[in-house]
């Protein structure tokens, strides 16, 4: 194959929508890296680097070649254009096709199985839900997720009516009162006061057996996660050992338990409900309240969350701990 002389690819041809488009296409390997990462090591364990070093060997080979191809025939196209100036034209045109009706067949194959990891990021149940749910909030859980991390935020009243839609799909949704109170902390866009705001109101409007009330327990997390960042590695203040043992604390702990388990149908603990539990059960805990606490842990068994134990210790020792001291057993 001899050199090409005057030719190469023109500068400033592709716009803002051209490379969003190119850039939507390239995340086709990654996402083929994020879908079988699980399956291959759940098929040859730890064998999987070495499959995947075997792999890389042939690839890597492809790459060189596509390089050195790419500075003796230089195109905007892919290797179809080798192949129709190399061998034959038609074969080229069959080349090209095949790349087009293989990249739309992984297109549509691929959209399930990526909207279902998607979705199990906020609730493993939707991941299993394929009924067509129209009024599900969590397109606008995810804008005020997204919101946080503009410098300045957004402006309130685009604020307001995300939350406004997203209340008026799901007055309960527990994820989306997450994402505004953290919006609302200290840490992001907001106060401790504003923050402890809005999660009392949510929790004084919620239902007997709604987990809204535990919201306040997320605030007091929040607070405590805040002031030890802003103490950059010193000594916090004295008053922060009285932090999760005032009257509000215990007080809160009390009327969460009160307004949230007490109402609930079920004793079991939903999967989607494990995390709640671990944050009002640290939270009856560190306040010292045995009559709390004591049946939480036994409700939780071993199942702890990494937040909010690993702020006060480790996770697994705490959890042990509190249930020899509250006399907690399986």
């Amino acid at each position: 194959m001899s050199n090409s002389t005057g030719r190469g690819l023109q500068a400033n041809v592709l716009g803002t929508f051209d490379t969003v488009v190119m850039a939507v296409a390239d995340s086709a390997p990654a996402y083929s890296i994020a879908a079988t990462t699980a399956v291959l090591a759940g098929a040859v364990g730890l064998a999987g680097p070495a499959a995947l070093l075997y792999c890389a060997t042939p690839m890597l080979g492809i790459a060189l070649a596509f390089s050195r191809l790419s500075r003796i025939d230089v195109n905007a196209g892919a290797g179809y254009s080798w192949v129709g100036r190399t061998l034959r034209p038609f074969l080229g045109f069959i080349s090209g096709w095949a790349l087009v009706v293989s990249a739309t067949i992984f297109m549509v194959a691929g959209s399930l199985p990526a909207g279902s990891m998607t979705l199990a990021l906020f609730d493993d149940d939707l991941a299993d839900n394929t009924a067509l749910y129209l009024d599900d909030p969590t397109p606008w859980a995810s804008l005020i997720s997204v919101a946080r991390l503009y410098p300045s935020g957004v402006r309130r009243q685009e604020l307001a009516r995300w939350w406004d839609e997203l209340h008026r799909r799901d007055p309960y949704s527990m994820e989306g009162h997450l994402q505004v109170l953290h919006y609302y902390s200290a840490r992001w866009h907001g106060s401790h006061g504003l923050m402890y705001d809005f999660a009392r109101d949510a929790a004084g409007v919620a239902p007997p057996g709604c987990p809204l009330p535990v919201l306040v327990q997320y605030a007091r997390v929040e607070e405590f996660r805040h002031t030890l960042d802003a103490a950059q590695g010193r000594t916090a203040s004295v008053a922060l050992s009285q932090h999760w043992k005032n009257d509000g604390a215990v007080g809160a702990v009390r009327r969460t338990w009160e307004r949230w388990i007490t109402g609930r149908a079920q004793d079991a603990v939903a999967p989607g409900e494990l995390r709640d539990f671990n944050y009002l059960a640290h939270a009856a805990c560190s306040a010292g309240a045995a009559d709390v606490a004591a049946p939480l842990l036994g409700i939780l068994g071993r199942r702890a969350t990494r937040t909010p134990w690993s702020f006060t210790g480790d996770p697994a020792q705490q959890l042990v701990k509190w249930r020899k001291e509250w006399g907690v057993r399986d």
